[in-house]
């Protein structure tokens, strides 16, 4: 049963899929990269497929990295401020 189970890790941007990725219970951790430029609203999405069973996900440790220069602390719209998430 451990080898069961599997689900797509989704990653979408104002409505939109950016990227996604299958995992299963018998494969290990699975990358999966999108670019979110321009993106207000991001959503980490889990797609179950056809039956939930022995379904079962983590997004372990998702991050998101800036190219550039990042904006002031307070001019983003980010939760970018101490206290806010």
């Amino acid at each position: 049963m451990g080898n069961e189970g599997q689900v797509r890790f989704e990653v979408w941007g104002d409505g939109n899929r950016l990227a996604q990725a299958e995992a299963t219970g018998s494969g290990g951790a699975v990358a999966l990269n999108a670019n979110v430029s321009g993106v207000d609203v991001l959503e980490l999405r889990l797609d179950p497929g056809e039956t939930p069973n022995y379904d079962h996900a983590d997004w372990l440790n998702p991050q998101i990295t800036c190219a550039g220069t990042p904006p002031p602390a307070g001019k983003s719209k980010l939760g970018d401020r101490r206290g806010q998430r």
